[in-house]
């Protein structure tokens, strides 16, 4: 079970903590997440620490000011060292889940083993100290390996504690590129609609994670019926036909290209990577299916998807609870993915004035990964259109204009000194300046603008 081959490099931080617990006599290891991310290479976001010691007892080692008791229910207090935070969780039996999330109680241990068998699947089951080497009961490192996730233990049983295993299983493969065992993937398939009783805050949370993660589209391919229990709308666009001189594919198949394409470096460079354009491309023609016609060739159409698509989108995510931003973010991709980016200076200058320029970015690029999952011929007009676009957006952010309100050379305050009341009247005036400014009417300089705000009143 004890593997010394394996080093890992824990933070000094995390290390004294360790090293105070063990000093006062309990076991205390890393856990989780943070080795199985050290053996793959990943730097890790948190370095969790598993304990003998009972919580009163952390609390004897650091002294209650360095200690917030987070979760003192179920073992687990956070301990403040060198202004980082640790959440350290004594060993642990957990009871009956009455709920699918939490369990209705829990039995301290001092077998670290027990602890390692109530987590959810063998990557996550591993603990290290530096003088003990990996503890690996589970097969965790060879699954590392080999890229398989599998549950510990039963399938069934895990997911029955806990629904949203069987997401973060998903996400798991879609993040890191892990093949899911066939039982796991079984117990998976049959028990997805489990989901649906799941806080839709933590459905939401794991959705983003899946959808921008490097393998997503195969994933979600390979899971549609876990996928289906939780995104409304999916199910239309699964066999929903695109018969037409623009598409190879029916919208389920086009979405999953065009979402690959956005982990081709010639397509998305790396510094383009974007959680908010990848989900877009995820959602950007559900509304397809609600729209569709047939004309009398035979040829089907799509007229006004984007603002059906939007609409849909709009409604899951605020389903999902996600945050304000990231939803609007999305929703406004998936309203503009299909309009026209013409490549001319004024064209740049709107689309910077109605966008900014990060969210034109995206767009573009967005563009791009749909183009890819069209026929070729669309494909390479698309791609050097929005070469020539791209270009143009280049020159008219060289000419250093403004193409928001914070860019303008005067604020609402320099208006209240030539003679304007506070009110509506301010922001009215400073977005017709604004737009003055990026057609190239006015220049971003402070006397010129409040000339002409002194000549609108």
């Amino acid at each position: 079970m004890k593997n010394y081959e394996y080093k890992i490099t824990i933070p000094p931080p995390a290390w004294r903590v360790l090293d105070e617990l063990t000093g006062a006599g309990h076991m205390a290891y890393v856990v989780g997440g943070c080795v199985r991310d050290s053996l793959l290479g990943l730097e890790p976001h948190d370095w969790d620490i598993c304990t003998s010691a009972r919580p009163e007892q952390v609390i004897d080692v650091f002294g209650a000011e360095r200690v917030i008791l987070t979760g003192l229910k179920h073992g687990t207090v956070t301990v403040r060292e060198d202004g980082e935070s640790f959440e350290v969780t004594t060993f642990r039996v957990n009871g009956p889940y009455s709920d699918g999330r939490r369990p209705d109680l829990v039995r301290f241990s001092d077998n670290l083993l027990e602890d390692l068998m109530r987590r959810d699947f063998t990557v996550n089951a591993m603990a290290y100290h530096p003088n003990e080497g990996l503890i690996d009961p589970f097969g965790g490192r060879e699954d590392i390996e080999d890229r398989l996730l599998r549950c510990v233990g039963d399938a069934y049983a895990r997911f029955s504690e806990d629904a949203l295993r069987i997401l973060r299983a998903v996400r798991f493969s879609a993040v890191y590129g892990f093949r899911i065992g066939s039982y796991t993937r079984y117990a998976m398939a049959t028990e997805a609609r489990m989901l649906g009783g799941i806080a839709k805050e933590r459905v939401g949370a794991e959705v983003r994670k899946l959808l921008a993660g490097r393998y997503a589209a195969a994933v979600i391919r390979e899971n549609i019926a876990v996928l289906n229990v939780i995104v409304p709308y999916l199910q239309d666009i699964l066999n929903c036909s695109q018969n037409n001189s623009y598409h190879y594919a029916n919208v389920f198949e086009h979405t999953m290209d065009a979402m690959a394409a956005s982990w081709r470096e010639e397509v998305f460079p790396a510094e383009w990577a974007d959680e908010y354009a990848r989900a877009a491309l995820f959602f950007h023609d559900f509304g397809k299916a609600a729209v569709k016609t047939c004309d009398e060739q035979g040829y089907e159409h799509f007229y006004g998807h984007p603002k059906v698509s939007a609409e849909r989108v709009d409604e899951i995510l605020r389903g999902l609870r996600m945050p304000n931003e990231y939803r609007r973010t999305v929703v406004q991709l998936v309203e503009n993915h299909d309009a026209t980016l013409y490549p001319s200076l004024p064209s740049a200058r709107r689309w910077l004035l109605r966008l900014g320029e990060e969210q034109l970015r995206r767009l573009m690029k967005m563009q791009e990964c749909d183009a890819t999952a069209h026929v070729a011929s669309v494909h390479k007009k698309r791609f050097a259109d929005l070469k020539t676009f791209s270009d143009c957006v280049d020159m008219v952010l060289a000419e250093a204009s403004a193409f928001s309100l914070k860019q303008l050379a005067i604020s609402g305050k320099d208006l209240l000194t030539i003679g304007y009341t506070q009110g509506p009247e301010i922001g009215k005036t400073l977005r017709s300046l604004l737009e003055d400014v990026v057609e190239g009417k006015l220049k971003n300089e402070k006397e010129a603008l409040l000339s002409a705000a002194a000549g609108m009143r």
